[in-house]
């Protein structure tokens, strides 16, 4: 935890910008805010799953499907996640879930790559097989 607290802690130095950040449980629907948009960091202990950013209810519950195999049929299924639930046998059953909620979209959008390219997410497209 300490590695993504530093990097987030770098990062508000960089981009010299304001959030507020909460840590919640993943599977814990009732502590997450339905209407605000974020980044959000999915954690396996200290493992560093996935780092996104958008609705982060909606964003939650889509990650819910996708690691436990329930995705609409029209979704295209990323090849991280897969790997992860079917690979690594994932559950997400004690996994963490980081809210870092900004000001401005432009805000989010720089710290979530920034925070990708810090932490290496396993699962993130960007990262998914190059380690």
């Amino acid at each position: 935890m300490k590695k993504i607290t530093d990097s987030i802690d770098k990062i508000k130095n960089l981009l010299n910008i304001e959030f507020d950040i909460h840590f919640v449980e993943f599977l814990n629907r009732e502590h997450i805010p339905k209407k605000r948009r974020g980044i959000y960091i999915i954690l396996d202990g200290e493992e560093v799953l996935y780092v996104g950013k958008g609705n982060i209810a909606s964003r939650q519950k889509e990650h819910l499907a996708k690691i436990t195999n329930q995705l609409a049929k029209n979704h295209k299924e990323p090849k991280g996640w897969k790997w992860l639930r079917t690979e690594r046998k994932a559950v997400p059953d004690n996994w963490k879930f980081i809210m870092i909620f900004t000001n401005t979209k432009s805000e989010e959008t720089a710290m979530e790559g920034v925070l990708i390219h810090m932490l290496q997410p396993t699962v993130n497209d960007e990262i998914f097989g190059q380690k």
